[in-house]
């Protein structure tokens, strides 16, 4: 009964993982198009324009590694929470069980 339990926490948990992920890149992807086509298509000079784009990129790098550290947070959270529930879960059946077998 407590392996069910490990493998359906285990399948939550790297599904999790797994959407946190697609979760930052798209929002990486996002914030890195719409930066490359307002400074592609702004009146300036070459050095301005790649000036631009590096401040831009170092801003999208920030953005995205603070998106990241909390979906990483978010995810931790949910994982302590299904391992409690896990465990209390396994609890309650091995309490049942045992008042089902001492009612024998």
């Amino acid at each position: 009964m407590k392996d069910l339990f490990d493998l359906s926490g285990k399948k939550k948990k790297q599904q999790k993982a797994k959407n946190a992920k697609k979760v930052a890149a798209g929002i990486a992807a996002g914030v890195a198009a719409g930066a490359a086509a307002g400074i592609l298509l702004a009146p300036k000079s070459g050095k301005e324009t790649r000036d631009d784009i590096k401040k831009t990129a170092e801003k999208a790098a920030d953005a995205t590694k603070t998106t990241v550290k909390k979906a990483s947070a978010n995810v931790k959270n949910a994982v302590k929470k299904v391992k409690k529930n896990e465990v209390d879960a396994a609890k309650d059946a091995e309490v049942t069980e045992e008042k089902a077998e001492s009612k024998e």
